[in-house]
């Protein structure tokens, strides 16, 4: 999604279009790194100067709300914001600790077996594989 098309939605939703939020937007969309709020914050500052962590945090919340981002919570890499808000998988590089969106098929949710589940309602499930990333393998590999 781009950046004017998200302005749009909020504006649908009732919100009101600030430079905070158009900032925090600019440093979310199409980023594929799943940026944590800090990282967020440091792009944000870059264009709109007097943009504080808190309202990164609430702008991170409303974009959540409307289904613009999601947060995700990978062990080792602390709260991360992902713009791809499609059901994906993730690939966490235990060395580098970077993130990356996966192209994998997921079994439907009706393919899980029921007495695995019994007295349970799903709502979703996620995919994270974790292992070494390329980069870090091509850096092993020239160490050697």
């Amino acid at each position: 999604m781009k950046a004017e098309d998200a302005v749009i939605l909020l504006k649908e939703k009732g919100y009101r279009i600030t430079p905070q939020r158009v900032a925090v937007l600019k440093a979310l969309i199409g980023n594929k790194r799943h940026p944590t709020v800090e990282q967020l914050h440091k792009v944000a500052l870059k264009s709109c100067k007097n943009i504080s962590l808190a309202t990164v945090y609430n702008v991170l919340q409303i974009l959540e709300d409307v289904n613009l981002v999601r947060s995700r919570s990978f062990s080792g890499t602390g709260l991360r914001y992902d713009p791809d808000t499609t059901d994906h998988a993730h690939f966490v590089c235990h060395k580098c600790r970077n993130i990356y969106d996966m192209r994998i098929t997921a079994p439907p949710r009706d393919s899980i077996p029921v007495g695995a589940v019994r007295g349970f309602k799903i709502s979703g499930y996620e995919i994270v594989l974790r292992g070494t990333c390329k980069s870090c393998l091509q850096s092993q590999r020239k160490v050697r």
